[in-house]
């Protein structure tokens, strides 16, 4: 678990690091907006649901909370792979 935290805070860092240069530039040139939206919003649910896991659960809601920061993780990961594919796929 420390591991995860700590590559989630690495991630966040990249992830602010891409807002002034990918995001940016993707929202001007209008390309590949759907998906970078669904993923943008993805990962605000993950850190949502990784805060209702940390700070907010008890020990009947713990259950529930893991099992949807779970669920949205694996939805991120296919969210990632298919923005890559569409984004790459409109650059040819």
């Amino acid at each position: 678990m420390k591991l995860h935290g700590a590559a989630t805070m690495l991630f966040l860092f990249l992830l602010g690091a891409m807002l002034n240069t990918h995001i940016r530039r993707a929202i001007r040139s209008r390309r590949n907006l759907a998906t970078g939206w669904i993923v943008i919003g993805l990962i605000v649910f993950l850190v949502i649901s990784a805060y209702g896991l940390y700070y907010l659960s008890g020990e009947t809601a713990r259950l529930i909370w893991s099992t949807v920061h779970w669920i949205l993780g694996v939805v991120f990961a296919a969210g990632i792979v298919l923005h890559i594919f569409f984004g790459r796929r409109t650059i040819r």
